[in-house]
């Protein structure tokens, strides 16, 4: 999904659709921007209130983010050492 521009057979990405539609639209849209894991991480944080389970949900919210690093450099990976497009 990521690797390639296609679009899935499926549900269309869409911000104001069901969470699958919003997540879709969300790593669309975000994945190629600088700092996008810290956006991911202010996202969960702020927007889908992570603050409100305090410490707990600061280390969940942060781990996601540092995943989210994780996979954007997984891809980096992949396309520049594998010359994948």
């Amino acid at each position: 999904m990521w690797l390639n521009e296609e679009q899935e057979a499926g549900l269309p990405p869409s911000l104001f659709g069901i969470q699958a539609q919003r997540r879709r639209w969300l790593k669309k849209h975000f994945l190629g921007l600088p700092g996008s894991p810290a956006l991911f991480f202010l996202y969960k944080y702020l927007y889908c209130l992570g603050f409100l389970d305090g410490i707990p949900g600061l280390i969940y919210c942060a781990y996601q983010g540092i995943q989210f690093f994780h996979i954007k450099a997984k891809i980096y990976e992949l396309r520049v050492f594998r010359r994948i497009p």
